[in-house]
């Protein structure tokens, strides 16, 4: 009421609203309310306001995360350390992605993904293992912890903010990797800094059709940038819907999900070709699968976890396995497989060789796909954390695969086991 008594006694012809979703909510509620002619401009850092594509404020806080990266970073090489950067955004993980690229990250969380701290243990390892001794982690403020859960901070008089993942996730770092670990929240300095030369542009760019619009008459709108233009709509329309990341979207502010590499990445499937690669590993595999009709893929995973995480399964979690990929099993590879043998044997009359052999190739690429959405399912699973005592990786291979191939209708005889013994000492001849 003070807001409409203050409009009224200025003699104002028209108010310009500047701020995020929530405040455009709210000040065109107030605007029908006393009948106040309203246009709005878009502005938070958080970039997450309906339909436009940028809003003020959000280039210079891309900016200030990214030179936040490029300051952590000789200290994170010159003391071997894992620097992880909070950052802000609210719900939306804009300024998380593209500082994170631009800064050069190792890894980038963001809500809109969801992800497993073994991946990122993975990645972090992978590093190590490159011979680089640091790494770069950005996180920002609303991606859960590994139950879903967001992290949320409570204030003096009831207030509340995001804020305590960058440490959760430094702690659980530090324990799984044996790194050093360090935690910077960047918080509101994100917020303070002097406009960048793209913020002062748009903000320019925006009052400028803001003023057009009160002169023409017309109000009840926002101002928005789309496909490199300045253009207008409703206030409903703006703030019906939040603009996270669009996994899909073809805009660099909204990077395709499979352009995101880290929560994407598959271990198991870069394990599985290297060791399929080597010296007499695919004719025992071969042996074993048409002995005893083993799945290739579960004889790479009993390795795998034992290799990344010197686990010991069990025949609990050996009837989870067989239950993860035995419908995709049965309805998808053996009926491709078993499709291309009978291609490749049989000649038919009448029928192009060329297209024959197109046909053969273009089945050949649909099994290798199947096989890496049955090598997914597999890697999806879940596994508890790595043991601290991984020095017998190789005892854990063996036994892991003999587990699963006792549980096949053949019995086990000795050629199995030194096919078996092949393919785990191929795992240990050399580095992976």
């Amino acid at each position: 009421d003070e807001v409409i008594a203050g409009y009224r006694a200025l003699g104002l012809d028209a108010l310009i609203g500047i701020g995020g979703d929530g405040s455009l909510s709210i000040l065109n509620k107030l605007a029908q309310k006393g009948d106040l002619n309203l246009v709005c401009i878009p502005k938070t850092i958080d970039n997450d306001v309906g339909v436009t594509e940028l809003s003020v404020g959000y280039d210079t806080a891309v900016q200030v995360a990214t030179d936040a990266l490029d300051m952590l970073q000789p200290t994170a090489a010159s003391h071997d350390r894992v620097m992880i950067l909070e950052v802000m955004g609210r719900d939306a993980g804009h300024i998380a992605l593209v500082a994170g690229i631009a800064g050069g990250a190792d890894v980038i969380l963001i809500p809109e993904i969801p992800y497993r701290i073994e991946h990122v243990v993975r990645k972090i390892r992978r590093v190590q293992e490159a011979g680089r001794r640091f790494a770069l982690v950005v996180v920002a403020e609303a991606v859960p912890n590994e139950s879903g859960n967001k992290i949320v901070q409570k204030y003096a008089g009831g207030r509340s903010a995001y804020s305590g993942i960058g440490h959760l996730l430094g702690d659980r770092l530090a324990e799984t990797t044996r790194a050093e670990v360090r935690v910077t929240v960047l918080g509101h300095v994100q917020r303070g800094a002097a406009p960048d030369a793209r913020d002062r542009l748009m903000a320019s760019v925006f009052g400028v059709h803001a003023v057009d619009l009160i002169a023409e008459g017309q109000f009840g709108r926002v101002v928005v940038w789309r496909d490199r233009q300045v253009l207008d709509l409703p206030i409903e329309e703006v703030v019906s819907e939040p603009a996270l990341v669009d996994l899909d979207g073809p805009r660099p502010r909204d990077l395709p999900r499979r352009r995101l590499a880290m929560p994407e990445e598959n271990p198991f499937w870069d394990f599985s070709v290297k060791l399929y690669g080597r010296d007499g590993v695919p004719p025992a595999c071969l042996r074993l699968q048409d002995s005893y009709n083993a799945d290739v893929n579960i004889l790479m995973y009993c390795c795998w976890v034992a290799w990344d995480r010197a686990m010991r399964l069990d025949s609990q979690s050996i009837g989870r396995i067989l239950a993860s990929v035995d419908a995709w099993k049965k309805d998808v590879v053996v009926p491709l497989r078993t499709i291309r043998r009978d291609l490749k044997g049989a000649t038919h009359q009448g029928v192009d060789p060329k297209l024959q052999e197109r046909l053969r190739s273009e089945i050949k690429r649909i099994e290798l796909r199947s096989e890496r959405l049955q090598q997914d399912a597999l890697f999806a699973l879940p596994l508890p954390e790595p043991p601290e005592d991984a020095s017998d990786a190789r005892a854990s291979a063996l036994e892991n695969v003999l587990l699963y191939l006792q549980t096949l209708p053949t019995e086990v005889d000795d050629a199995a086991r030194r096919d078996v013994e092949l393919i785990v000492d191929a795992i240990f001849e050399a580095p992976l």
